[in-house]
């Protein structure tokens, strides 16, 4: 069996086990839903009905506080009438109150279940969504840490329980990368590395088959995020690579220094800079390629399912080189190479691949007539061809790709569609641009056209220009063959950070 090598021992600590059920604490997880105050509207008609109710749960806490004690004699029933008028509160829109409101919630629970009682964890991860609602960032990430560390503390607690808080954890954390501040871009993306090495030794210890794949290419993606991080002009690329290769940060970066070359950096941070932050990328780029390796080494010999693990390889050497940094003094927002580069041995063989498992050319060069935007944030051991990333018309040859939505200044490979809690919270402020391009056979956008933007603004076709950029596509495939594809429009949603 693989085993995932851990970056640092695991604290196996045991606490007192809690008197509340797992059963109940995977309910209240699964009922859990992100920012709720974010979720829910009250219609002002009913602003008086509800004061009223907020009045009658104030007034029975207070009754059932003096008969029983802050902390209450019948745990159950003061944590109930808590949780009623938490979501009261939230429903009010009283962030404040519903945060004390969940810390006297957390306070029963250790003074009767135990001080590190996984009990908590519900009431914990509500807390982290008020916090997030309120932007209240650095207490996000330390509630976040707080059940990471918790969970080893829990030998009670189910497989399948402890799977689901990291994956609510792990929704959080994607959450703040999205909108919190780019100074805590850091932490958020190693606090995610984390958690998902968690999630995967645990299901390796149990020998869970059917997730084990699915976790492994999770962890993959958050060093794919890492590795592209570390080649950004951010101080995030300074403080991984600190992280990563303990070395100490000696010059800040200066906002209005524009970095567009090699020649740039070494001018800024001295001449084996570019050598640091290349083995570092290359170093986290690896691992993304590793960890997708040994996945292909679990599955069957199938040619289908071999094929598209050889996609999913030659896609990350080919974003490996599309994001390193460009060598020469020339000003220009240049990235990577201007070809494919080893890639293309990946694309070919999954096309023959393919063919050994029985698709024709001819349906092959219908599915890969779409350029994929990279990373694929799921894994899939089988070729869709039902579905398409684009559509094509047929009178003009104009091919349309399927909208991204995206936050301005984030990691490019970050999907902001994939967040469940984006139908519940979506940053309203933004722009909408609808480009015209060119895919190169390297997979980037180029002679990009702006034909609309809104608001038609300088700045924000600017804007929208950019984020293209800096998005990386698998290219066109003819036969195995990466192809420019001309007559390319996109509508992109650029959100600005909140």
């Amino acid at each position: 069996m693989t085993r995932l090598p851990a970056r640092r021992q695991s604290r196996l600590t045991r606490t007192k086990r809690a008197t509340h059920s797992f059963a109940s604490i995977a309910s209240a997880i699964a009922l859990s839903t992100l920012i709720p105050i974010a979720a829910q509207t009250v219609d002002p008609a009913d602003t008086e009905a509800l004061i009223a109710q907020l009045n009658e749960q104030r007034d029975a806490l207070a009754t059932m506080q003096q008969e029983q004690g802050t902390f209450g004699q019948n745990s159950d029933d003061m944590l109930a009438l808590l949780q009623s008028l938490t979501e009261t509160l939230l429903l009010a829109r009283a962030e404040g109150e519903a945060l004390e409101a969940l810390d006297q919630q957390l306070q029963i629970i250790k003074v009767h279940d135990g001080l590190y009682s996984d009990a908590q964890i519900p009431v914990l991860l509500q807390i982290v969504d008020v916090l997030a609602g309120q932007r209240q960032w650095e207490e996000v990430s330390d509630r976040l840490d707080y059940i990471h560390w918790m969970l080893p503390r829990a030998p009670e607690m189910p497989l399948e329980t402890k799977l689901t808080v990291l994956q609510q954890t792990d929704e959080r954390l994607r959450f703040a990368l999205l909108h919190g501040p780019r100074e805590r871009e850091a932490r958020y993306l190693l606090q995610l590395r984390e958690q998902r090495e968690q999630a995967l030794e645990l299901a390796l210890d149990a020998g869970n088959t059917e997730q084990i794949d699915a976790l492994q290419y999770d962890l993959a993606l958050a060093e794919l995020y890492i590795g592209l991080a570390m080649v950004t002009t951010t101080d995030t690329s300074q403080a991984l690579i600190n992280e990563e290769h303990g070395i100490p940060s000696t010059t800040p970066l200066r906002p209005l220094q524009r970095i567009t070359s090699v020649s740039d950096l070494e001018t800024m941070y001295g001449s084996r800079t570019t050598t640091v932050i290349e083995r570092a990328h290359r170093s986290a780029m690896t691992r993304h390629y590793q960890l997708i390796e040994e996945i292909g080494e679990r599955q069957s010999e199938e040619p289908e399912v071999q094929a598209m693990l050889k996609l999913y390889l030659g896609d990350s050497v080919l974003l490996r080189q599309q994001y390193e940094l460009r060598t020469g003094t020339l000003i220009s927002d240049a990235r990577g190479s201007n070809n494919i580069g080893n890639a293309a041995t990946y694309y070919r063989d999954a096309w023959e691949l393919f063919k050994e498992a029985g698709y024709s050319d001819s349906e092959l060069n219908a599915y890969f007539a779409c350029p994929a935007l990279l990373p694929l944030q799921t894994l899939s051991l089988e070729l869709t061809t039902g579905s398409s990333h684009c559509e094509i018309t047929d009178e003009d040859a104009l091919m349309t790709i399927n909208n991204v939505v995206m936050t301005e200044g984030a990691l490019p490979a970050f999907a902001y569609e994939e967040l469940p809690q984006t139908q519940r919270e979506m940053t309203t402020d933004g722009v909408k641009t609808l480009l015209e391009f060119r895919i190169g056979i390297n997979g980037q956008a180029e002679n990009i056209d702006i034909i609309d933007a809104t608001p038609d603004t300088t700045g924000a076709r600017i804007q929208g220009r950019d984020a293209l950029r800096s998005l990386q596509f698998r290219p066109v495939l003819i036969d195995g063959e990466a192809q420019r594809r001309q007559n390319v429009r996109l509508t992109l949603i650029s959100l600005n950070q909140d």
